[in-house]
């Protein structure tokens, strides 16, 4: 009896999965102890419960043990490296050194190169010189067709549909049929706007400082340099009664001599000119000395409100400085 009972002990046990899940001395230990409880309870004898002697575990906590991944045991360093690592890094390396070499440019595509780097700079230098250049504020029209025509323009019925440019050329043929006493009104407006233009301009120049105005000068000379006379129409020279006159040459103060004395009156401005040269080629040093002086002269008077105005010395003469420190 005992024997059939410890037979279907191991069934269950078998039958619940536990075998599997738990390890071999629990096992071992298990079927003995169950077989034990069956006896005594077909004996009726009383089952006590025994304490354990070493450190058992659960049934559920061996269950939860065995059936969730645990960290495994570090493996023991072999000390032999891996074959496939120390070629797949050289496969890797060389690889890699292939890649790394510069593809070869042919003489076309370095000329290309060379000219979309020029490009680039240009652009860059011209977007530079429109920040220096300043913008002055925007004129109201100065004229009394100008005035009649934005008014029309704004005010005029537009029909739907109707082009453009259709539009625009009836609003010009309105405007040039005006009457006369309208013109005149126009024309007052367009005086006041001139004067309203006048003080905003000066207002706008004030604003700056005369070292900003020459500046924005020579980054205007520079972008009609650059752009054309096809986009640099607006970059004219601003006017500042601050700026300081450059000195005059000694040719230029010459031909000044001979403009103010009338010998020229009767000949265009290029004959002049051409006369005025051959006279001058004609000088021998001595009568050139007199204009010599005056330049000289002048140049102190620039050199002087150069440094007064604009805080820093002309440029020729810090070219002068530096040669005479290079040759010290």
């Amino acid at each position: 009896m005992p024997f059939m009972l410890a037979r279907r002990g191991r069934c269950i046990v078998r039958q619940f999965g536990l075998r599997e899940t738990l390890p071999l001395s629990t096992r071992v230990s298990l079927v003995p102890r169950h077989v034990r409880r069956v006896s005594l309870a077909v004996n009726g004898l009383s089952l006590k419960r025994e304490t354990p002697t070493g450190p058992v575990r659960s049934i559920l906590s061996q269950i939860q043990a065995n059936s969730y991944a645990t960290a495994g045991r570090p493996k023991a360093h072999t000390g032999r490296a891996k074959a496939s690592t120390g070629s797949s890094g050289s496969k890797k390396t060389g690889k890699k050194s292939t890649s790394s070499k510069k593809k070869e440019l042919t003489p076309e595509e370095k000329e290309a190169k060379k000219e979309a780097q020029k490009a680039k700079a240009l652009k860059e230098e011209i977007k530079q010189l429109k920040i220096t250049a300043l913008e002055p504020p925007k004129k109201l029209p100065q004229s009394a067709y100008t005035v009649a025509f934005q008014e029309k323009m704004v005010s005029g019925p537009k029909e739907e549909g109707k082009p453009p440019a259709q539009h625009f050329k009836e609003v010009a043929n309105a405007v040039k049929e005006l009457p006369s006493y309208e013109l005149e009104r126009y024309a007052q407006i367009a005086e006041s706007n001139k004067a309203e233009n006048s003080a905003a301009y000066d207002a706008w120049i004030k604003s700056h400082t005369p070292l900003q105005i020459k500046d924005a000068n020579a980054a205007r000379r520079r972008l009609r340099q650059l752009l054309g006379d096809a986009k640099s129409g607006k970059y004219h020279q601003l006017s500042d009664d601050r700026l300081v006159k450059k000195a005059a040459s000694s040719y230029a103060l010459f031909l000044k001599e001979r403009y103010e004395s009338g010998d020229f009156k009767h000949m265009s401005v290029q004959e002049a000119a051409a006369r005025a040269g051959e006279e001058w080629k004609g000088l021998t040093e001595s009568e050139k000395q007199k204009f010599n002086e005056l330049y000289k002269e002048d140049y102190e008077r620039y050199s002087r409100e150069h440094r007064e105005i604009y805080g820093e010395d002309p440029p020729s003469h810090n070219k002068k400085s530096r040669g005479s420190e290079e040759s010290s």
